[in-house]
């Protein structure tokens, strides 16, 4: 008896090929990974950013953080907000 777990892969009716446990398992893991890659890929504007569209008279506002206010309007006329961070000044 073998004592080396093994899954038997059949290709054809001629051909049989003994698969040791770990490379399929791996093979599995890899094929996972890469489904998962994928989808977060062409996911990644939802699943990371989440965007919200803003109410136009819509402020930002940080207590303890100074901040600027840009709004730009591109050639097609939508708009784009961008805020602006600066670092407070060491003593």
């Amino acid at each position: 008896m073998d004592t080396e777990r093994s899954i038997l892969i059949s290709c054809g009716n001629n051909f049989n090929f003994n698969m040791p446990y770990w490379v399929s398992t791996l093979i599995l893991i890899l094929v996972i990974y890469i489904v998962i890659s994928i989808a977060l890929y062409y996911l990644q504007d939802y699943v990371l950013f989440k965007p919200e569209k803003l109410s136009n008279d819509f402020r930002f506002d940080y207590e303890n953080q100074k901040t600027k206010e840009y709004n730009l309007e591109t050639r097609d006329g939508a708009e784009i907000n961008g805020l602006r961070f600066f670092p407070k000044r060491r003593k």
